[in-house]
């Protein structure tokens, strides 16, 4: 068990800050001439509160992590007059509620109706729920803060109806109920959690200490105690009174617990609320999957590749209206290049092992879109979708804000002060080691520290799991320290409004003014449950209009600390609505149909009636085979960054190569699998039962300390059987000229028994990314093209591409060197196909790689030349992994797929904002330097950290004196003219996954493929024939990456189909059937199976369904 020890504040190093005292007319106004929102100046709207934080001594965030966390807003009528009112939690003032007047003007009434909270105390989250089922909103509240357990008390304010004035009044009754709790609450949510019809509780809590110094014995201990005050609670409500369930349900109860994110949401579509649990710092989250006994499993692991690092709130909808909920949970990697080198370390890979050793799962800074796969998996597309960067952030709500039938994504966005600047913290740190601190000095520190202004965000869904920012044009542009929001109709136009709490800031109401613009199609839904279920908490609204459908949950407890308005609200596409279905918490459902827009609908759950649910399973088009695994791929585990920091992504996770053909000539295919570093590989005989049979191969044990790369079937010496050419490769700790580079020929027996014939080619030790066979001369013998790839340890240096001459009986030497001249523009090859693109009888050879052009070479007058100009119109240079060639329509011409980085990632490229990877030992040390640039705001920025560059060119450790001086540098400004005399450029300037077509001419046009071909790195494709026609299969992924970049992992095996018009389709994951986790790095067909080799796992094998 590792004993390295770790500081769990080690990865807490970013920020977004405002401090901004004051009001709101200091704050930037709009630029847009027609804004959707318009920000409602206190005056006008009557709502004056401010969470004013008073920083002191005694009370500051080195005293109290969660100083600077903010307070909620909830949204409900709590006076039944058919208008939404706005309740505040406020940390070091009182809280308040304002009674809606109409015409978005509210009233202050927190004294007469008796809920300012407890005096001295440090509120939080706050809910509004009738808690008794009496038909009146009920306002919890909850507390926190480093007070006396007395302070911390939550209360639950019990609404006792309206005077004659329409003003309510509230009895604080928490103890009677059981829910005047002591713990550390963030905030509350209600659901009904066992179908019984009331409502039980959810306490988010959180630890109030730091852990620090933890090894793996010390994360062991610390989980297995338990902490009532840390650990979020599940109370259920037995007659009235809540009773705590936590730990028979299942759920942790241990002090590792900084809850910040809660969503309620029914995630596997079986009729019972689920729960995901979002934790600050590295402590796990918790995806909790409710069982048929009313226990919770926590699921996370199984259903999600990675997650969030420092989760903050959460909110779960249906963002692709496919009717599964998918989530989003917030964190805090800001968007900007200068913030980002302000408030981010280097990555620390012991400690990032450590947490998965001690069995927390894959955690990464930055907002994570868990997109629900409907199979029980989830894709995280945060980065595609263009959300996964909005700073410190609080507050995630999803909602139809312009009402197109789309959710868009709100994000209150802000922290008090960059706690974690960099600067700051190395200033601190000289500070305290000075000794004891006086009252003063605390106080003159915390001054010292920066503050930054920020803005809240705004996402447009624009329908194609893509979202784009427009918080300029709709008016949410405001400078604030904004944590809590909510939403809802405030003045009953059919719109959303928005409602923000702020740090030392009055309060934002954004009034929503889509009711002024043309085309105003919207419907409310409120829902009348029966029994203390009141408003239908659990409830499923859809809303049907001719193919899309709409999804809404009744959960009103969302976001960060905050509940929405309880009425649901629906944008539409059109007028015409075709249905709208309700099913309650208890399964009963009750259908609408023709219903007209612009309205809101009541729906009474005593007028549902009970239905036949049961739905036949839908048969996924593949399914694994049982048994599958005859083989595990093993290679030996390295930590590529350790040997070059510097490097985007690992170059050691190759593998498993396999090779197809019929190799002991009984008219069956048979499979070649390679092995890892210190595996051998094997050959698998086709039985004709649809099973197969490993083969000993003494001579495969012979070579397995060399990783096989890459590996193809052909009959080099004319004896009528296949035989096998093995590619070596491999970064792991092979020096650059090692013996294991050095590729294999195996001869056949014609049995399928291979030997190793040592002399039979060249012994050239250089790392291969890809071998084909190209009888590029003509003679009737395979001569091969070895694509040249990485040398070890000096990414991107690259060895050469050569061509491998055929004397015709088996052994090979070296093309001479006029025929490869061409091939001097290639480097870090991946992928090579030969096809007869100009359909003069002989292939051309296609070759793909990293950092380079798709390229194409034919011999002319009996020399290779490149003709890629006679094929593409354009360059099209990305880090392609892999390529198809092959005539997918049937017309006799070709489709060409290249598999790109994807669009999931923190990397992106253009043609007018290019990657950039520059390369060369700038500070003389025999070491390559490489140096990622990419765009960002416009600008073209290194992605390598102040301390990353000074860790890796020494001579730079004196050129900037602090992190604000290299903050905003380009790389002229860390390099001179004369550094940069011989170095290296290569540019990107597309990601995308890409298929073309050949036109008549033979020249390629591109097509467009669905975005989930865009998810993951694509390493494999394999064009299926199936009876419906062509469908592409697309595998992937890569995990054990650079930590900044984090895994991306959303590929589970990607199914496309072509429709009638030539075009591809998804295919969904619960239709295509299938699950697959982990970096696919090869995928091949035989008949009616598809077999996958994954890097470190077991073979797969997926059979073709009749249906």
């Amino acid at each position: 068990m590792s004993k390295i020890t770790i500081n769990i504040l080690f990865f807490l190093s970013l920020a977004a800050a405002m401090f901004s005292c004051g009001k709101q007319d200091e704050a930037v106004k709009s630029p847009a001439a027609d804004p959707l929102f318009a920000l409602l100046p206190p005056a006008q709207s009557g709502v004056a509160f401010q969470n004013t934080i008073t920083e002191t001594p005694e009370a500051n965030v080195f005293k109290y992590q969660y100083f600077y966390n903010g307070g909620g807003v909830a949204l409900g009528d709590v006076n039944n007059d058919g208008l939404a009112d706005l309740y505040f939690s406020g940390n070091m003032v009182d809280n308040k509620l304002y009674l809606n007047k109409g015409k978005m003007q509210f009233k202050d009434i927190t004294l007469a109706a008796n809920v300012a909270g407890r005096p001295r105390s440090w509120a939080t989250g706050v809910s509004m729920v009738d808690i008794n089922g009496d038909g009146w909103l009920d306002i919890y509240v909850c507390y926190s803060g480093e007070l006396p357990e007395e302070s911390r008390r939550n209360q639950l304010f019990v609404n006792q109806g309206v005077d004659q004035e329409g003003i309510p009044y509230f009895k604080e009754e928490a103890a009677a109920y059981g829910l005047d709790d002591p713990a550390f609450t963030t905030s509350a949510a209600f659901y009904d959690y066992e179908g019984d019809g009331d409502l039980d509780a959810v306490l988010l809590n959180h630890n109030a200490d730091l852990f620090r110094n933890l090894d793996a014995m010390s994360f062991e201990y610390i989980l297995s105690q338990k902490d009532k005050n840390s650990s979020t609670k599940l109370m259920e409500n037995r007659g009235g009174e809540f009773v705590d369930i936590t730990a028979s349900v299942g759920w942790d109860e241990s002090p590792l617990s900084y809850g910040l994110g809660l969503s309620i949401s029914d995630f596997n579509a079986d009729q019972r609320p689920d729960v995901f649990l979002g934790n600050d710092y590295s402590a796990a989250d918790y995806l909790y999957i409710q069982q048929d006994n009313h226990t919770y499993t926590d699921e996370l692991n199984q259903r999600m590749g990675h997650t969030s690092l420092y989760s903050m709130g959460s909110d779960a909808a249906d963002v692709n209206n496919d009717g599964w909920m998918d989530f989003v949970s917030l964190d805090m990697l800001p968007e900007q290049n200068k913030r980002q080198k302000l408030l981010s370390s280097q990555d620390n890979y012991e400690h990032f092992n450590l947490f998965h050793e001690v069995g927390l799962h894959h955690q990464y800074m930055r907002n994570m879109l868990q997109l629900n796969n409907g199979d029980g998996t989830f894709s995280e597309i945060g980065q595609l979708a263009g959300i996964s960067n909005t700073d410190w952030s609080w507050a995630p709500l999803w909602a139809d804000f312009d009402q197109d039938g789309w959710k868009d994504l709100f994000v209150a966005n802000g922290f008090l002060r960059d706690f974690t600047n960099l600067d700051f913290i190395k200033y601190r740190s000289s500070i305290f080691n000075v000794g004891a601190m006086s009252k003063e000095s605390v106080l003159a520190l915390i001054k010292e520290m920066p503050s930054s202004k920020v803005k809240n965000y705004v996402f447009q869904n624009k329908g194609n799991l893509q979202f784009t920012d427009q918080g300029a044009s709709w008016g949410i542009d405001h400078f604030s320290n904004s944590n809590g929001a909510a939403y809802g109709d405030l003045d009953n136009d059919g719109d959303l409004d928005l409602v923000i709490n702020n740090v030392n800031l009055e309060a934002f109401i954004y009034e929503n003014k889509r009711n002024t613009r043309s085309a105003h199609h919207w419907l409310q839904v409120a829902l009348a449950g029966k029994g203390a279920n009141t408003h239908g908490i659990g409830a499923k609204v859809w809303v049907y209009q001719g193919a899309q459908q709409q999804l809404l949950e009744q959960m009103p407890f969302r976001g960060y600390q905050s509940s929405v308005s309880p009425v649901l609200n629906f944008g539409l596409a059109g007028e015409k609505i075709d249905s709208v279905k309700v099913v309650w918490r208890d399964g009963t459902e009750q259908t609408l149909t023709a219903v007209a827009s612009n309205q809101r609908l009541t729906f009474a759950q005593e007028d549902a009636k009970a239905v036949n649910t049961t739905t036949q399973r839908r048969m996924p088009l593949w399914e694994p085979v049982e048994g599958s695994a005859m083989v595990v791929h093993d290679d030996k585990q390295f930590n590529d960054f350790k040997r070059q920091p510097l490097l985007i992504n690992p170059q050691s996770t190759l593998g498993p190569p396999m090779a197809k053909g019929d190799v002991n000539q009984d008219g069956r295919p048979d499979v070649f699998f390679g092995g890892g570093k210190g595996q051998a590989a094997s050959v698998f005989l086709s039985t004709g039962t649809d099973e197969f049979e490993s083969v000993p191969q003494a001579d495969f044990e012979k070579g397995k300390d060399a990783v096989d790369v890459a590996a193809v079937m052909m009959d080099v010496d004319g004896d009528g059987d296949l035989d096998l050419y093995v590619a070596s490769g491999g970064y792991h700790d092979l020096v650059p000229d090692a013996a294991l580079l050095t590729d294999r020929l195996y001869m056949n027996n014609g049995k399928g028994h291979f030997t190793f014939v040592p002399d039979a080619l060249p012994q050239i030790k250089e790392n291969t990314g890809t071998v084909v066979e190209w009888d590029y001369n003509q003679d009737g013998f395979p001569d091969i093209f070895i694509g040249g790839t990485v040398v070890p340890g000096r990414f991107p240096e690259s060895y050469p591409s050569k061509l491998l001459q055929n004397d015709g009986t088996g052994k090979f030497r070296l093309a001479p060197d006029g025929l490869k001249d061409a091939f001097s523009s290639l480097h870090l090859v991946t992928d090579a196909k030969v096809a007869d693109l100009d359909h003069d009888g002989t292939g051309e050879l296609v070759v793909v790689g990293r950092w380079m052009g798709i390229e194409v070479f034919d011999v002319v007058d009996g020399t290779v030349k490149k003709v890629t100009d006679d094929y593409f119109d354009q360059d099209y240079v990305g880090l392609w992994n892999t390529l198809l060639l092959e005539d997918l329509d049937g017309d006799g011409s070709l489709e060409l797929l290249a598999g790109n980085l994807g669009l999931n990632s923190q990397i992106k490229a253009s043609r007018k904002e290019p990657a950039a990877l520059l390369f060369k030992d700038f500070d003389g040390n025999g070491a390559v330097d490489p140096i990622l640039s990419f765009f960002i705001q416009g600008e073209s920025y290194p992605y390598v950290t102040r301390d990353e560059l000074f860790e890796q060119i020494s001579n730079k450790r004196t050129a900037f004196d602090d992190y604000a001086s290299y903050a905003e540098a380009k790389i002229t400004d860390i390099f001179s003219s004369e550094e940069l005399e011989g170095a290296q450029n290569y540019q990107a300037t597309t990601l995308e996954t890409t298929l073309f077509t050949q036109t008549e001419t033979g020249r390629f046009k591109l097509l467009e493929l669905p975005i989930q071909a865009q998810f993951s790195p694509v390493y494999s494709v394999v064009a299926l024939s199936v009876a419906e026609g062509k469908q592409l299969w697309l595998g992937g992924n890569i995990h054990q990456t650079r930590i900044k970049l984090g895994d991306t992992d959303a590929n589970h095996g990607v199914l496309l189909e072509m429709d009638k018009t030539g075009h591809f389709q998804y295919v969904d994951q619960n239709t295509s059937g299938f699950q697959i986790q982990g970096d696919v790095r090869s995928a091949l067909q035989l008949e009616n199976e598809l077999w996958v080799g994954v890097h470190d796992q077991p073979l797969l094998r997926f059979r073709r369904k009749e249906h």
